[in-house]
């Protein structure tokens, strides 16, 4: 028989804490091993799992998370995976509803998720200065601001750390990200080098190698640089931010050939669809 779990949800939003009672309803979990754990993020501990087909209860909602209690323990299920229902349907109508609605990697977006876009240098700090004399934070914006879009319109919230040429510290950068229920904190560099051959893209991770992994093989898909992999590193903005976090380095504009790709439209918005999809392998 398929278990049911009874559910109690918080929902909020960003600023203003709401609180939600929504007349019972119905959900079905659309994967197998489905962690539920002590909090409402992907760092907590895993106390449980659900498979596919299992159902649960919802009453409220928490930025994408959800709250039940298992064995009278207050537990968190992510709500990305389950899918409503017919609170009176049969059997056979479950059936047909999970067969034909399923949420697998080619649907899944990012509902829910609060991700901080860090755009790094900017103002007096003008980062790197490539071949010709561009600057990192010019390049940067440029690119930023096409990742912020594409984030959004896959349903995140984007908190961009800078939207203009404006000087932030590196604490307030990840001040900010701490401020919020912030799901993943993605720092954008290009990179620069003395020796001009140096080429490709790197992942920095401090506390989530798994975050870094997945934006790595989807820069990989997306992006026809060499791809230099994942690398730990002690960055401020990633030690001093809570959130899950990765430190892209997406280029090294001191390389000629390098820039001459980073400066086209269609790299940067390589760049964007690589960090969305990266994102969403991550979530799922």
């Amino acid at each position: 028989m398929k278990k049911v779990i009874y559910l109690a949800v918080l929902l909020a939003i960003i600023f203003i804490p709401l609180t939600i009672q929504a007349e019972e309803q119905i959900y079905q979990v659309t994967t197998d091993n489905l962690n539920v754990r002590e909090g409402p993020s992907y760092q907590a501990d895993v106390l449980a799992q659900l498979d596919e087909g299992d159902q649960v209860r919802v009453f409220e909602e928490f930025y994408g998370w959800v709250k039940t209690y298992l064995d009278g323990q207050e537990v968190w299920v992510a709500k990305h995976y389950l899918v409503k229902l017919d609170s009176h349907a049969s059997e056979t109508e479950v059936n047909h509803h999970q067969s034909s609605n399923p949420i697998n990697s080619t649907s899944a977006t990012l509902d829910g998720y609060n991700i901080v876009l860090d755009f790094g240098h900017g103002g007096k700090d003008v980062g790197a200065i490539g071949a010709g004399g561009v600057f990192e934070k010019d390049l940067l914006l440029q690119t930023g601001l096409k990742v912020a879009e594409e984030l959004r319109e896959a349903g995140a919230t984007v908190i961009l750390t800078r939207q203009d040429d404006t000087f932030l510290s590196l604490g307030r950068r990840a001040e900010l990200s701490n401020l919020y229920l912030t799901h993943a904190f993605i720092s954008l560099h290009y990179d620069s080098y003395r020796n001009s051959s140096a080429s490709g893209t790197t992942v920095f991770y401090f506390n989530d190698s798994n975050l870094a992994s997945s934006l790595h093989h989807s820069l990989d898909d997306y992006t026809s640089l060499k791809n230099r992999g994942i690398k730990p590193a002690f960055y401020k903005v990633l030690t001093h931010t809570e959130a899950p976090s990765a430190l892209i380095e997406l280029g090294f504009i001191s390389n000629p050939t390098d820039l001459s790709i980073i400066q086209t439209n269609q790299y940067q918005q390589n760049i964007a669809d690589a960090v969305k999809n990266g994102l969403i392998d991550y979530f799922n």
